[in-house]
């Protein structure tokens, strides 16, 4: 898991973690052994590891050693994930403004990471870089004096013929 049931408590309050562990309307006192919490945080931990895996930007490994910052992010966002499915059955508990509010910004970082929008700053991501080219300019072309610039009207024109 990405998350633990400790960064879950840390991240929101423990009681309505409590009160979203079980159905019966007592609150659940035994939070890291419960198996509603337990599931949330694996399913969670399941569809974050998805969207990263799908950028293709990071590998299980890299999102083992993540900087702390980086981690933290990484827990918050599995952790609210995992909120939102134990909330997703009583709405009312949670209040259905911040389901949605809490809902709309994990999917969108999500999808931001899915489609590389959003990087952790893994030793991969920060040797990438920009990409880089190396090409003469057209000036530089002109000045090698090649053959089909000589024959003029023969072959199209330099710039025609250059990459846009």
């Amino acid at each position: 898991m990405l998350a633990t049931v400790d960064d879950l408590i840390d991240r929101f309050d423990r009681q309505l973690l409590a009160d979203l562990a079980r159905d019966d309307g007592t609150p659940e006192d035994d939070l890291a052994s419960n198996p509603r919490i337990l599931s949330a945080l694996k399913d969670a931990s399941g569809e974050v590891r998805s969207a990263i895996l799908q950028g293709r930007r990071y590998t299980l490994e890299d999102l083992q050693n993540l900087e702390e910052d980086d981690a933290a992010f990484l827990k918050r966002l599995v952790c609210t994930r995992a909120v939102l499915n134990l909330a997703a059955a009583r709405v009312s508990t949670y209040g259905e403004e911040n389901y949605r509010a809490a809902q709309e910004w994990v999917e969108e970082k999500l999808s931001q990471l899915a489609r590389g929008e959003r990087v952790f700053a893994t030793p991969g991501v920060q040797d990438a870089g920009l990409p880089k080219t190396e090409a003469p300019s057209l000036v530089e072309i002109q000045r090698m004096n090649l053959l089909v610039d000589r024959c003029d009207g023969y072959y199209p024109s330099r710039p025609d013929r250059m990459a846009r």
